[in-house]
């Protein structure tokens, strides 16, 4: 059904020369069997080797969908049994094209079950943890808003932790330093990127995460308040630079170089978009290897 081809992609970037064989689907596109496994729609990208360079330095991007007439580029942090492949009209002249994966890795995000999950303050990363506790004080969470809504799939609850402040507070620094960990049941994983949704508050863009930090531990139990348990692998953009609406989700973002698995992941906010009592967001999805 589709002219298929074996070809060896040459990147010159980092390091100087490494090649990584792509198999080629002529006049097809790729179906994920979940639309979540959209990794980048990329407008304007002018040929195919563009398109391939973009999916080769993204650790956690595994097939390329190119549109040769709109000079669209998509990418999927799925392989190719994770979706499929679909007759394209010969009007749309695209292609797909598979980088090859000798570990066989595939990507899956992570699903709490009964997981604990600790919600913290006064937290930086490399430092201790300090227990929050359910109120509406200093130290405290919302009561509806601990760190298990991040994960309990529902778009209209949220994350919500004061820090310093109480639910009065109205300042920037307002839930700085919160946030919370969880040790998966599923044993040690490697985080390769997360995502994040907005909350569903009309209002609440100012309580959208800017800056957020990861870090990993495979130690377990009460060792993991203390900060030389962690080892900080992401301290970046939570995705929501760009406000993406409300009860939306941010821009995905990738963890570099991604090599560690661990079972335990700590996450902290250390700066929010503008001023309110509190950090906010609804969902959080890890991207595991």
């Amino acid at each position: 059904m589709f002219a298929t081809m074996r070809i060896i992609f040459l990147a010159s970037h980092i390091i100087l020369s490494t090649t990584t064989p792509v198999t080629v689907y002529n006049n097809a596109y790729f179906n994920p069997i979940n639309t979540n496994y959209l990794l980048s729609n990329l407008s304007s990208i002018t040929s195919v080797n563009d398109c391939l360079c973009q999916c080769y330095d993204n650790a956690i991007c595994f097939t390329a969908n190119y549109f040769y007439t709109t000079h669209r580029c998509i990418l999927f942090f799925a392989q190719l049994n994770q979706g499929q492949l679909q007759v394209a009209p010969a009007t749309v002249n695209a292609s797909v094209y598979s980088f090859g994966n000798s570990n066989n890795t595939t990507v899956a995000f992570f699903n709490r079950t009964n997981e604990t999950v600790y919600n913290i303050w006064n937290t930086t990363a490399g430092g201790s943890s300090v227990y929050a506790v359910s109120g509406y004080s200093v130290g405290s969470y919302w009561p509806a808003g601990s760190g298990q809504t991040a994960f309990d799939g529902d778009l209209t609850t949220a994350f919500c932790s004061y820090g310093t402040c109480d639910f009065t507070g109205s300042s920037q620094s307002c839930g700085e330093k919160t946030g919370f960990y969880l040790t998966m049941n599923g044993g040690s994983k490697i985080l390769a990127g997360f995502q994040m949704s907005s909350s569903s508050v009309t209002w609440s863009r100012v309580r959208d995460p800017m800056v957020i930090t990861i870090e990993g531990s495979n130690l377990n139990g009460s060792a993991l308040t203390h900060g030389s348990s962690w080892t900080l692998i992401y301290n970046g953009s939570a995705g929501f630079i760009t406000d993406p609406g409300r009860a939306a989700w941010g821009i995905l973002q990738s963890i570099s170089n991604p090599s560690i698995a661990f079972a335990s992941y700590r996450l902290l906010v250390t700066l929010k978009e503008g001023g309110d009592s509190c950090p906010s967001f609804s969902e959080l999805r890890f991207v595991m290897l």
